[in-house]
């Protein structure tokens, strides 16, 4: 297994030299250094580049309230509003150029929810916001067409990184960002 860093929406795990390294509910920005590459970790779990001014965001899955409400899975309904705002925050701490959505933006089919994404990239239109396809980004391709939204269809080659949304084992020496980490705790016992 390569060197590679993989994140969730509410995780931050680095695996390099063997190890892994856990990064959760952090208060500041943390630096560390990848392939002689200064990248921040930041509390609202996502991941800053300096040199290319770049903001990584994995698994947000907007829209996802909306199916589970309609499903009759009871959610929040505000979950938007939090993911938008933290995103604002995320915007206000670093300032990027350019911000890559690491796979599964939107949870499923269209709703509304959209709508109110395609207005917040209006908003930043400064911004350039881009989309590395998830297994749940499932949208026609006109409506990320539509949307503003930069596309690419598996992995991004930026420097000496590869982003992907799901973890590539043969990287041709690059390092793998990825999100899509799904983590999870198996308990057993005598019930």
């Amino acid at each position: 297994m390569g060197s590679r860093l993989g994140f969730y929406n509410l995780f931050i795990f680095v695996y390099s030299e063997n190890t892994y390294t856990f990064v959760s509910n952090m208060k500041k920005i943390v630096d560390v250094e990848i392939r002689g590459e200064l990248l921040q970790l930041h509390g609202l779990k996502a991941l800053f580049w300096p040199e290319q001014s770049m903001l990584l965001i994995a698994d947000v899955h907007l829209g996802k309230a909306k199916h589970f409400r309609k499903n009759g899975i009871a959610v929040p309904e505000d979950i938007l509003s939090v993911n938008l705002e933290r995103i604002d925050q995320l915007i206000l701490d670093f300032n990027p150029s350019r911000i890559i959505f690491m796979g599964d933006l939107f949870h499923s089919v269209y709703n509304e929810v959209w709508e109110n994404l395609e207005d917040y990239i209006q908003h930043h239109s400064s911004i350039s916001f881009e989309l590395i396809l998830g297994n749940h980004d499932i949208l026609d391709p006109k409506i990320y067409e539509n949307s503003g939204l930069l596309i690419h269809q598996e992995c991004l080659v930026v420097g000496p990184f590869l982003l992907s949304h799901n973890a590539i084992e043969k990287t041709g020496g690059l390092y793998n960002i990825y999100g899509h980490i799904h983590p999870c705790i198996y308990l057993s016992g005598l019930g």
